[in-house]
Formats: structure tokens, sequence, C-alpha cells
């Protein structure tokens, strides 16, 4: 009895349909497998477009901030010059205006921006430090208006008062600032 070695031919229609099917399911996870990495990279982007813009603004409000304390010192100093009569005073406000307040704007506005490349706690920790920098900016601006205010009202005692508390602000900005440019890198 030979035994015929021989494969009905039907055998060789489901090989090739196997196969087939086979290359679709290849082809279809393939396929999958780029939809998935595209919008992970769009993600990215948009997180990182986000991130710009954030930063952007942050720049810009603490600028203006900066801005405002220095338009206000300037104001204050022809004041306690004017009014009050007193020049120390004057040259105190003037020494913090000019070399402390305007170096401060340069700095903040040219922040270098952050690398996208962070992992979730390091963003905590630099948004956390931003709203430092954007609160102790807050601060000097009211501080500056006090001080104004008080030589307005002719009150010497309340500007000094007002200044040390500026002046403090300032360069807790200063040290902010510092710590920023460490968060950062």
């Amino acid at each position: 009895m030979m035994l015929h070695d021989r494969r009905p031919p039907f055998a060789e229609a489901q090989r090739g349909a196997a196969l087939l099917m086979a290359m679709v399911v290849v082809t279809v996870i393939s396929t999958v497998a780029a939809a998935m990495v595209w919008q992970q990279w769009r993600s990215v982007q948009a997180e990182t477009a986000q991130r710009a813009r954030s930063q952007a603004k942050v720049r810009l409000r603490l600028s203006a901030e900066l801005e405002v304390v220095r338009r206000r010192l300037q104001q204050s100093a022809d004041l306690a010059y004017r009014i009050v009569g007193d020049r120390p005073l004057h040259r105190r406000i003037r020494a913090l205006d000019d070399p402390t307040v305007k170096t401060l704007l340069l700095r903040v506005q040219t922040l270098e921006d952050l690398l996208p490349e962070r992992a979730l706690d390091e963003w905590a920790e630099v948004d956390a430090q931003i709203d430092r920098l954007q609160q102790t900016a807050q601060q000097c601006s009211s501080s500056a208006e006090a001080v104004q205010r008080a030589l307005q009202q002719n009150s010497r005692s309340e500007a000094i008062v007002q200044m040390d508390k500026l002046d403090d602000f300032v360069h807790t900005m200063v040290d902010e600032l510092t710590r920023w440019k460490a968060a950062v890198a």
C-alpha cells in the first residue's frame, strides 16, 4: 500500500489565504501604531506650544509689573526731591530704580524658554517658581505705589517705611529670578 504524498487542492488555497490574512493584519497593526505615534507627537507639540505661550505671557506680565515699578520710582524720586525735599531719599529711590529695577527688567525680558523635555514634577516646580515671581512682582508694584502715595501726602516717615518694604521686595525679586534660573537649568 502506497501512501500518496499529495495534498488536496484546497490546501494550497488555504495557505495563500492565510498569507494574505497575515499581510492584512500586519498592515492594520502598523497603521494603528503609526496613528498612535502621530497622536502622541501632536500631543507633545501642542503641550510645547502651550508652554511657550505661557512663558511668553509670564515674561510680558513680569515686564509690565516691573515697568510700572520703574515709572512709580521715577515719579517718587521727583516727589521726594520737590515736595518732601529729602535728597537722601531721592538718591535712594534713584539708586533702586536705575541699576536694580532696570537690571531686573532686562533679566525678565531675557528669560530663556523652558526646555520641553521635563517630567511632570519638574514642571510643577517651575510653575511654583513662576507663581512666586508673579507674587513678588505684584508686591513690588504695590509697594512702589505706597511710596508714591506717601510722598504725595508729604509723609516723609511713611515714605521711608514703604521704601524699606520696596527695597526688600526688589531684592526678593532678584533672589526669585536667581531661583528661576536654577529651576529652568
